[in-house]
This record gives structure tokens, C-alpha cells and sequence, in this order.
């Protein structure tokens, strides 16, 4: 505001918390933690701050007397340094403001403490706080106990001299009274921190601190019951505990010739039951022999599943008889279909030779037999070029039913699967580096510092894994050449309840939701027919499965895709075959 009157506008910052000025410049602190140096003279801007100094004390501040006051960063724990022997006692003053989020603190020149918050502004005068540091908060005064909602025992004061007491001893009770409440209260009240009290029954465990100063005690038992209050005044202080004990007849059913009545009724209701039990063992006896009769039939029953099932594996054997058998064809197939392959490639070098010499001799044939011959050779190579292509995609389809044919693991042993994943991410990064330098991207990986043990064939996960990687490369170099943007590849592993969690996340072109359920099937792909077989998701699931784990699919079409592989983990240094398929 100008000398006369008027307001000027400094600067557009939003939202100052805090003001100080020196020497011709102000600085502000805003609400989100930034600090901002403003020269008046030019009204320049500096930000010295972008996000807010976390260990800075929001409170920080020295009084006329030589002490310092401070808090933490949120405004918490107000605490005091002090030469004098007067600090912990300054600091008793002050412990129900440490109990409050402060935004300002002003010492007057009368040593009172003004304090100021979301509460609104809190004077302590020091004539009114204790004169000491040490000591104890005041006994709670019993101020009534009632039995069964509806007796007062006690009224709050002595019928003798007419004074409150912090001790009631030997309250007897009625054997059908059940239920007691307790009130009880300090002879002084604070508003800004109420008094807290807790209490315990028998010398237990004491409860919470609460402010409630009713007690209710419900199913009261038979006997002595000893309660112990205690009180805790706004100074943190701690006082004596008040004592409330009673007594509860017991019932005449509980009295010793009672007890004796029980005791000989349970006498002549044991040898009842022994007799009981002696006729049900005959019977129970010949229950049994009928039951090994039964099972004896059934023993049979089970002879004839056990014939059952080793025709069964006779015919499991005769189907991996044929699984070889298929091996074979394979590669009898595999050999002329190579022959062809072979063949179109020198027959189209041929047909490109005849073509040179045709260009030589077209001077010397008429234009007809030229353009005969040309037209000839074009369909020529076109057809040897579809062979070819057929060719070659006939033996990848071959080689991928030789690779489900002989998909099987060796020994699981026990191992640190981190590692392994970190293996991955960089020999992924400089297989794909080409790609991955194409579009501005890389594998990242993310694992725990501490061990990841899992039972696992370390060439089986590092095939997974990389089939994975390759997968989510294609997907993001299709995505990046239809229009540019980030890619991101990641491979994360974390460890959960029993398991070790793998996750392949990438932002690429993503599975339609529509075949999402068919790619881990055989001979299915998303890549067009003549770049993959359909085979890797397929034997990627096969590996896991064989290392007791679970593979899930993840996607959203254009967006992302996220293949996750859940494997147990394992505390034991020992190693497990699994068999052979």
C-alpha cells in the first residue's frame, strides 16, 4: 500500500504463507512449499525454492531471554533450548502446545507465551502454571459408585467428615449384584487439554488414557475386585492411583456343602457312563468286523482300478510312441521341403541369368518372342518366390512342432531369480539394441535388494523371460512406426505372500480383447504367418507350468500389455527333478 493509500499489486505468486523483507527485498513462501525473492525496486521474481526444505522447522525462534523455540516442520513438538536450569520447566509449560500443530509463536515481554493455530490463539501466563517441574498430578477423587444402575454405594463424600476420598475400601455386595459403575473426577479442570484418566482391575494391564472419567463393570465376579484410577493432567504429570475395592457374596450354590452335593453326583455319573461305555466298545467291536468285511470289498474294487489304470499307462506310452513317431515324419519332411527351398533360391539366380542373356540377344529375336520370354521369366520368379515363401514357412511351422515335441526341463535347483533378471534386461538391451535405438527406448528393470529363492531351471526362465522381452520390443517398434511417442519396457520382480511375482509391462500396441483367450495357444500368433509360428507364448506357458507357477495376460488395445509370472518360492537347499514329457 502506497503512501497515499493506494494498493499496488507486487507480484502474480499465489498463495504467500509467509513474508519477510530486508534490505529492499521480500521474500515469500507459498502454501506448497516454493520461496520466492522479490526486489521492490524492480520488481524482479527469483525462485529459490522449487519444493519445500522437509527438515526445515516451520517455527524457529529466539526471545529477548536468550531461549529458542522451535518445532518441526509441520509446526509438531514445540521444543525449548535453555542454558538456565529453568528448561525443563519450560518445557513442562509448554507440553500441551507440543501437542498441537503451532503456525506462530510470539514471547511478550512479560515472559507470557502466545501461541497461535487452527485452534485460534492460546495465552499461558506463567503466575498460573506449576512452580516446579517435578511432582505428581492430583489423586482423582471418588465421586460416586453405583451398583446395578440404581444403588448409590457411595455419594462422594464421608458420612463422617463430609470431605472427598480418593480410597474406598471393603464395599460389600449382594451375590445377584452384577453390574457397578464408578465415577470419579480431579479436584481442577483444563480446557485446553482435558485430563485424562486410566484404570485397572486386579493389578492388570492398565487401559488406554481417555478422558471419560465413568467406569462401567458388567458380569461383576464372585469375591474381591481391587480397581486402581490414575489421573494425567494437561503437564503430561502422573498422579497416585485411587483405590476402589468391593466384595461379592458368593451364591448359596457355590457354598462347600454345595460343592460336596457336585462331587458325589459326579461320582455316580461317571460309574454310569463307564457301564455306558463298556456296552457301546461291543458294539462299537462289532461294527468293526462288519466294516473290515467292507473294506475288504472294497480292497477288491480297487485292484480292478489299479488294472484300469496300467492300461491306462500302456496307452500313455503308446501315445509318446507316437509323439516319436511324429518326431520322425518331421524330419523326413523337413528334408525335401529343404531340397525345395534350396532349389527355388538357384533356379530364381538361374531365371535371372536368362533374363541377362535374353537383354543380350534382344537384337537378334523378333519383339513378340522378347516380350514372350520376358513375361515368361516374370511369372517364373514370381512363382519360385511363393515357393519359396511357402517353403520356408512350412519349415518354421515343422521346426516349431520339433520345439513342443522336445519341450521339457531338466533339474529345478535352488536359486536367487534375481539375478537372473538382471541377466536378462542386458542381454535384451544389446540384442535389441538396433530396435530399441530406433525408437529412443530401453528395457528397465526393477528387483528387490534382498534374495528372491525359487526351485527353477535357469535356461527355462532365461528362454521365458526373453521370449517376453522380444514380444513386447515387436510390440512397441509396430506402435512406434505408425506414429512416434515414449515406448517403455519393463521387467519388475517383487516378492508376495509364498511367491515370487515377475512382470513384463510394455506400452505398445496391446492384445484385442477379442483373442486375448487364444494366445497361449499352439500355432496361434498375432504376427503375421510368415515372421512367427505361434509356438512361443504356447511353450512359454509349458515352462512355467513345469516350475509349479502361473502365467496371466493383461491388455488394453493400443494402451499396454502386462504378462505377469507367479512362481513359489522356496526356502531349501535341495534340487527336484520333474518328469519328462
Amino acid at each position: 500500500m502506497t503512501a497515499d493509500g493506494r494498493r499496488e499489486k507486487l507480484s502474480d505468486i499465489e498463495k504467500a504463507m509467509h513474508l519477510q523483507y530486508a534490505k529492499g527485498r521480500l521474500k515469500a513462501e507459498t502454501i506448497y512449499g516454493e520461496l520466492w525473492l522479490i526486489d521492490l525496486k524492480t520488481r524482479g521474481e527469483t525462485c529459490l525454492r522449487k519444493k519445500p526444505d522437509v527438515s526445515a522447522p516451520k517455527i524457529a525462534l529466539a526471545d529477548r531471554f536468550g531461549r529458542h523455540w522451535q518445532t518441526d516442520s509441520y509446526g509438531n513438538n514445540l521444543r525449548i533450548t535453555d542454558k538456565t536450569r529453568n528448561a525443563r520447566l519450560l518445557q513442562l509449560w509448554v507440553s500441551p502446545l507440543a501437542r498441537r500443530p503451532l503456525n506462530a509463536l510470539h514471547v511478550s515481554p512479560d515472559g507470557n507465551i502466545w501461541a497461535g493455530g487452527d485452534f485460534g490463539i492460546i495465552i499461558i501466563n506463567k503466575s498460573l502454571t506449576p512452580k516446579t517441574g517435578k511432582g505428581k498430578a492430583e489423586r482423582p477423587y471418588i465421586r460416586q459408585v453405583v451398583a446395578m444402575r440404581d444403588s448409590v454405594l457411595w455419594g462422594g463424600y464421608s458420612p463422617t467428615s463430609l470431605s472427598p476420598s480418593a480410597e474406598i475400601r471393603d464395599i460389600p455386595l449382594p451375590s445377584d449384584c452384577h453390574d457397578i459403575t464408578i465415577s470419579f473426577s480431579t479436584p481442577h479442570s483444563f480446557q485446553m487439554s482435558p485430563t485424562q484418566y486410566r484404570y485397572r482391575l486386579n493389578g492388570g494391564a492398565w487401559s488406554d488414557w481417555d478422558t471419560d472419567n465413568t467406569i462401567d463393570f458388567n458380569n461383576v465376579t464372585y469375591g474381591d475386585a481391587r480397581v486402581e484410577i490414575q489421573a494425567k493432567d494437561m503437564f503430561g504429570r502422573i498422579s497416585e492411583p485411587s483405590i476402589v475395592h468391593w466384595h461379592v457374596s458368593y451364591p448359596f450354590y457355590l457354598r462347600w456343602w454345595a460343592v460336596v452335593i457336585y462331587i458325589l453326583a459326579m461320582v455316580w455319573l461317571v460309574s454310569g457312563i463307564l457301564r455306558w461305555r463298556t456296552e457301546r466298545l461291543k458294539k462299537e467291536k462289532e461294527k468293526l468286523e462288519s466294516i473290515v468285511r467292507q473294506r475288504t470289498a472294497e480292497l477288491s474294487e480297487t485292484l480292478a482300478d489299479l488294472r484300469q489304470t496300467q492300461k491306462d499307462l500302456v496307452r500313455m506310452e503308446r501315445t509318446a510312441t507316437a509323439g516319436k513317431l511324429t518326431q520322425g515324419l518331421i524330419d523326413r519332411i523337413l528334408n525335401p521341403i529343404n531340397y525345395i527351398n534350396n532349389f527355388s533360391r538357384l533356379t530364381t539366380g538361374l531365371a535371372s541369368d536368362l533374363r541377362a542373356d535374353i537383354e543380350d540377344e534382344r537384337d537378334n529375336i523378333s519383339p513378340d518372342t522378347y516380350d514372350d520370354c520376358d513375361e515368361l521369366l516374370t511369372m517364373m520368379s514370381t512363382n519360385l518366390q511363393k515357393i519359396e515363401e511357402h517353403g520356408v514357412s512350412t519349415t518354421r511351422t515343422l521346426r516349431a512342432m520339433e520345439t513342443m515335441l522336445n519341450n521339457h526341463i531338466g533339474k529345478l535347483t535352488h536359486q536367487d531369480i534375481a539375478p537372473l533378471c538382471r541377466q536378462v534386461t542386458d542381454v535384451a538391451n544389446d540384442y535389441y539394441k538396433t530396435d530399441l535405438a530406433h525408437c529412443g527406448a530401453s528395457v528397465t528393470v526393477s528387483v528387490p535388494e534382498t534374495e528372491v529363492p525359487v526351485m527353477m531351471h535357469a535356461d527355462s526362465i532365461n528362454r521365458v523371460l526373453l521370449s517376453l522381452v522380444a514380444n513386447s520390443v515387436h510390440s512397441i517398434r509396430k506402435k512406434y512406426d505408425a506414429a512416434p511417442y515414449r515406448p517403455e519396457i519393463s521387467l519388475t520382480l517383487r516378492r508376495e505372500t509364498g511367491e515370487a511375482v515377475i512382470t513384463v509391462h510394455d506400452n505398445g500396441v496391446g492384445i484385442e480383447e477379442t483373442i486375448i483367450g487364444k494366445v497361449f495357444d499352439p500355432f496361434f500368433t498375432t504376427k503375421p504367418t510368415g515372421e512367427a509360428a505361434g509356438v512361443g507364448l504356447y511353450l512359454t506357458r509349458e515352462l512355467v507350468q513345469d516350475h509349479h507357477g502361473t502365467i496371466t495376460v493383461e491388455s488394453e488395445k493400443g494402451v499396454r500389455c502386462e504378462f505377469t509370472i507367479r512362481l513359489p518360492l522356496s526356502n531349501q537347499d535341495n534340487t527336484t527333478s520333474l518328469p519328462q514329457p
